[in-house]
């Protein structure tokens, strides 16, 4: 017959933690502090997992939690597109100001700043014609696709931006904001059934 259970005794397998009991933030400092690869390498590909199911999810505090980890860790690009995602759904505007100006210091010349600027304000003077010599299909990170797609629509660009979230939609990664601009575009044209979709 089997022992009855005892908290006290060791066993092989300890018992996980309840909640997220580990220190991310100092484990990270340390791990990057006396930079070691393999740990490095193994904190980044889980932070991507956890990070793709909160986008999936939508759950934003996940979201900006998980990139702010890998900004720590690597700070490429992606990283602070989705910190900058999820500060813009979170509407947690005066961060998103201060993240967009550490992206331009850092990467200054991605399409990416294109987009993240125009969340906070778009210069109407020359927004039509930055946005038309965009091309959605090639934009670095996939995920921004859906906010090009609404700017394109706060910019009277409504072929482009239906066209953006239409295929954002078909690669996976629009979010439920911009579905709805994109069903409140086609409701404004009184094409009802393909805003249902």
């Amino acid at each position: 017959f089997l022992e009855s259970f005892k908290s006290e005794k060791p066993r092989e397998f300890s018992i996980p933690p309840q909640g997220d009991a580990v220190p991310w933030e100092n484990l990270i400092e340390s791990v990057v502090q006396q930079k070691k690869v393999a740990e490095t390498e193994l904190l980044i590909n889980r932070f991507l997992y956890l990070l793709f199911i909160a986008f999936k999810k939508e759950d934003w505090k996940e979201v900006e939690q998980h990139s702010v980890h890998l900004l720590k860790l690597r700070g490429r690009l992606f990283d602070y597109w989705m910190w900058i995602l999820s500060l813009e759904q979170k509407g947690k505007f005066e961060e998103l100001q201060k993240a967009i100006d550490e992206l331009n210091e850092v990467h200054p010349n991605s399409d990416i700043n294109v987009i993240a600027k125009g969340l906070v304000r778009l210069d109407s003077d020359t927004a039509n014609e930055t946005l038309q010599n965009m091309d959605y299909s090639k934009i670095s990170i996939p995920q921004s696709i859906g906010a090009f797609g609404r700017l394109c629509f706060k910019a009277d660009l409504h072929e482009l931006g239906t066209d953006a979230i239409h295929f954002a939609i078909s690669r996976g990664v629009a979010t439920s904001a911009d579905r709805a601009q994109l069903a409140s575009r086609l409701y404004d044209l009184e094409k009802y059934d393909d805003g249902l979709r």
